[in-house]
């Protein structure tokens, strides 16, 4: 609902960790569904430019589970990560 949606907003403000992004030495793969109101594109967006060597990914058809929403393609995207 609306209401949970705010609360845990709400709750992970504290959290800022966009400073410690850019010490990532690992190549990174950050996805995020389109209609995710918790973690919407933008900020996935915003975490992968703050990494270096990160790659963003939308998942189309998705909220905020996009592995339960789109499986197979969200597989693929991480199996193409991992080994290609």
């Amino acid at each position: 609902t609306p209401e949970q949606c705010a609360a845990a907003n709400k709750a992970i403000t504290i959290f800022d960790f966009r400073k410690d992004l850019p010490s990532i030495t690992a190549p990174a793969l950050v996805i995020s569904g389109k209609y995710d109101s918790l973690n919407p594109p933008k900020d996935g967006q915003e975490i992968a430019s703050l990494i270096p060597n990160a790659t963003f990914k939308e998942m189309q058809f998705s909220g905020h589970a996009p592995i339960y929403e789109e499986t197979e393609r969200y597989l693929k995207l991480v199996e193409d990560f991992l080994f290609n």
